[in-house]
């Protein structure tokens, strides 16, 4: 859906809110269903990531917490988070290819 590709995109860009569902998709939208394997191939991605690289994720991107309020509820220093969002983005990077290439049809032999 639109919604997955914004996540990836506050993910890659580092955006610091959530975006309102609003400005997503409009409520009478036409659901994607090309969207919703994307956002199913995301939560499998996230589903890879070590648990704290997953907190760390999921507390700057779609809650939209600052790294030192990421920092304050993990129990850990705001470098740490920083180490841990950078690991985790690019572990989440290789995962998505990872899962994309495996649904990626066979080219036919000639």
């Amino acid at each position: 859906t639109e919604r997955a590709r914004v996540l990836w995109t506050n993910v890659q860009w580092g955006a610091r809110r959530p975006l309102p569902c609003e400005e997503v998709r409009a409520i009478d939208a036409v659901v994607d269903v090309s969207g919703s394997e994307r956002f199913e191939d995301l939560r499998l991605a996230l589903g890879e990531l070590p648990f704290e690289q997953r907190n760390v994720i999921m507390l700057r991107f779609l809650v939209g917490l600052t790294p030192s309020e990421v920092a304050q509820r993990m129990g850990r220093s705001e470098d740490a988070i920083h180490g841990l969002q950078h690991r985790g983005r690019r572990r989440l990077r290789r995962e998505l290819t990872r899962i994309q290439d495996e649904a990626a049809p066979l080219p036919l032999a000639a």
